[in-house]
């Protein structure tokens, strides 16, 4: 795992995701003129966003931690060329997209055992689905969807992006996005319904509202 400048990984809960635009736009603006506590917070946040999206797409605590590094580094270096700074996070988010696919690329060439011990890890917005939480079931239903399918619904859920933003941070379209949501949610679905149905559930999911895919 690459760490920056010399130092130790850098640990995600360092990283306040709740930060204003205006907030964070004026850390990146310090972070620029050399202010090292200003880059310290920088980094750890692309860190924290960089973990977060992997674990929930790539199930995998390990490279997950190597994703965020990878962010967080690239996001040092390209800082200088960002021209807006109210735009950090949408940039951020493109770059652990770009990451998490490349990580992905790379994991098919060993093995790999998807979702194990990641449950406690799992980090969504309040908008998912109540009935999908559950998040050892989560686990075991996330690993049966395509890397495409948990990519945009990391995207959704982790960061809250709509389908324009998710199909900005992809470079992909709205179409195929929407697309993309609609058939990992309706597949999570029919999964649920199929552990209830062997008692491995208590509650089926329920209906996928147009908030899902909006």
């Amino acid at each position: 795992m690459r760490t920056l400048r010399g130092q130790s990984p850098i640990k995600a809960k360092a990283a306040p995701q709740e930060k204003s635009t205006d907030a964070v736009a004026a850390q990146v603006l310090r972070a620029r003129r050399g202010d090292r506590a200003a880059e310290e917070w920088i980094a750890h946040r692309a860190y924290a966003a960089g973990l977060r999206l992997a674990t929930f797409s790539l199930g995998d605590s390990n490279l997950a931690q190597d994703v965020g590094q990878e962010v967080a580094i690239r996001v040092l270096r390209g800082l200088p060329k960002l021209r807006d700074a109210g735009r950090f996070d949408a940039w951020t988010y493109r770059i652990c997209a770009a990451e998490v696919k490349r990580a992905a690329k790379k994991r098919k060439r060993h093995d790999w055992h998807p979702y194990e011990a990641v449950e406690h890890e799992l980090q969504v917005e309040a908008a998912f689905p109540e009935s999908l939480s559950e998040r050892d079931w989560l686990a075991r239903a996330l690993a049966q969807l395509s890397e495409r399918q948990r990519l945009v619904l990391g995207l959704h859920y982790v960061y809250g992006l709509n389908d324009k933003e998710i199909a900005t941070a992809i470079r992909s379209r709205r179409g195929t996005v929407r697309s993309l949501l609609s058939r990992a949610l309706a597949r999570l679905r029919d999964q649920a319904k199929t552990e209830e149905s062997s008692g491995g559930r208590e509650a089926a999911v329920g209906p996928i509202t147009k908030e899902a895919v909006r």
